[in-house]
């Protein structure tokens, strides 16, 4: 009886690594060269990808301006005086708060 064969093709090997990100970005390269002088489109396969790279840019873009809003309102006097033990509440409460302008602003 023959042994099964444990070699593996290419493909196979493939398959078995997940993708990283410059394996995402050399797709995005292809279509995009594909699509020259016409309308690309990006496949269907890297839009799962795609959303939520998108998402978390437009978590750090409003968290990079509240953080800016932040000192500028500590150089004017303006903020919060937060006891030790309520920090962890208020902090949630303003991830909350982002979370939600993140969600509108997208």
């Amino acid at each position: 009886m023959s042994k099964p064969s444990t070699v593996k093709n290419s493909a196979e090997l493939q398959a078995d690594k997940p993708l990283r990100q410059a394996d995402i970005d050399a797709g995005k390269l292809v279509l995009r060269k594909r699509g020259e002088g016409r309308a690309a489109q990006p496949h269907e396969a890297l839009k799962p990808f795609e959303e939520p790279e998108r998402i978390e840019g437009v978590k750090l873009d409003a968290l990079k301006q509240a953080a800016c809003q932040g000192w500028v309102h500590v150089s004017v006097g303006r903020y919060t005086d937060v006891a030790d033990d309520q920090l962890e509440d208020f902090v949630g409460q303003l991830g909350h708060r982002a979370a939600r302008q993140a969600k509108t602003s997208s």
